[in-house]
């Protein structure tokens, strides 16, 4: 019920600024553009360096660019990309938040807003048609984060959409190559970056650490603190000289407790609640073991190892990292979703790229685990 009075305030506040922002100067001789990023860490790192590209390129010399970005990021991009925005708004689950940002966002006047988004909600979309931008591109993408039986506004709230689908025919693409799709459109070149890249501040050498990130925002996607306990155990055994810690993210702290509670086998165990924090441990560490989850980014963009465990939905969206991104990135998967892939039935592997399987990540064989963490060490 709350839920749907916010909703119904939202939408008319949003009816009045709509009509505001069409009763205004036209915002076309603004110089300022809006890039709106508001989904997961993940999301936002694998898109970042493409962004910066955007905003350097010499056809944007005089623009002033306006970011809007979940605020689980602001540490990060505090560190690494503030000085690219005249301003930068966080969205979080506030509706006080919502009602700031949307009355700031009213009175910018940008002559574009860009949406790099391939699954956005009808909330996001709400929010570009609020903008009352002359040009709001988005992105031709799916509806999987859109109820069903809801209005569909998206196609409504943009004045273009990008297709991104499609490199050499193909478009079950990874979501790197989606937004690279879309920001080479939008600038009508190709862009010469071939991977997500957060800036390293130490030099990279040999540190004899790994880390172990047992959490993500779906239960589905979490591996069993048993499962992640035994694979503690065997890899210090036959790995003696590698110290392990164990990172966990906020609400993921009693994964971490119940690991405790099974294994000693580990130097530390990090509750981090700061991105930027989790950026610099990852930094100094041989491989990232997780769930499908932020740290699996994070260490493609700063070309450390990892071994994703996953239970196989959208494989190949987001993990694994195809090789021509990067070689660093593994996965293993349900031995049932393995079988199926080894057969090469493509009709299955769409099914899989653009679907949650009903595969229990804990069906994962810790044999395979292992094989693909020796093969990393």
């Amino acid at each position: 019920m709350l839920n749907s009075i916010k909703r119904t305030i939202l939408n008319g506040a949003g009816f009045a600024l709509k009509k505001g922002v069409l009763e205004r100067i036209n915002a076309a001789k603004s110089n300022r553009i809006i890039l709106l990023k508001p989904d997961a860490i993940g999301d936002y790192i694998i898109v970042r360096n493409l962004m910066n590209y955007y905003i350097l390129h010499p056809s944007n010399k005089n623009t002033e660019f306006y970011l809007i970005a979940n605020s689980k990021l602001r540490t990060l991009i505090d560190k690494t990309d503030k000085d690219l925005y005249k301003e930068i708004l966080y969205l979080d689950n506030s509706i006080i938040t919502k009602f700031k940002n949307l009355y700031r966002i009213n009175k910018l006047e940008s002559k574009a807003i860009l949406f790099p988004v391939y699954s956005p909600t009808h909330e996001m979309d709400e929010l570009v048609m609020m903008t009352g931008a002359p040009a709001k591109i988005g992105i031709k993408g799916d509806s999987v984060n859109k109820p069903e039986g809801t209005f569909p506004k998206g196609k409504m709230a943009y004045t273009k959409l990008v297709d991104v689908d499609g490199i050499n025919g193909s478009e079950f693409n990874h979501e790197f190559s989606k937004m690279k799709l879309f920001f080479e459109a939008v600038l009508n070149e190709k862009i010469p970056v071939q991977k997500p890249v957060l800036p390293a501040t130490i030099q990279k050498t040999k540190f004899n650490r790994i880390v172990v990130c047992p959490g993500s925002a779906g239960v589905y996607k979490i591996w069993s603190p048993a499962n992640y306990s035994m694979m503690i155990d065997l890899i210090k055994k036959q790995y003696p000289q590698y110290g392990i810690d164990i990172i966990c993210g906020p609400g993921e702290e009693y994964l971490g407790e119940k690991i405790k509670s099974i294994t000693q086998n580990f130097n530390n165990l990090l509750n981090v609640k700061d991105i930027g924090v989790l950026c610099s441990e990852i930094q100094k560490c041989d491989l990232v073991i997780s769930n499908d989850s932020a740290p699996i980014h994070i260490a493609a963009a700063l070309d450390v190892y990892s071994v994703c465990i996953f239970n196989g939905s959208r494989y190949g969206r987001f993990v694994p990292y195809p090789a021509e991104i990067t070689d660093r990135s593994l996965a293993v998967v349900p031995p049932q979703v393995q079988k199926k892939m080894e057969n090469g039935n493509p009709e299955y592997m769409q099914y899989l790229y653009r679907n949650l399987t009903a595969e229990n990540i804990n069906s994962i064989d810790m044999e395979a685990v292992l094989k693909t963490v020796n093969d990393v060490l």
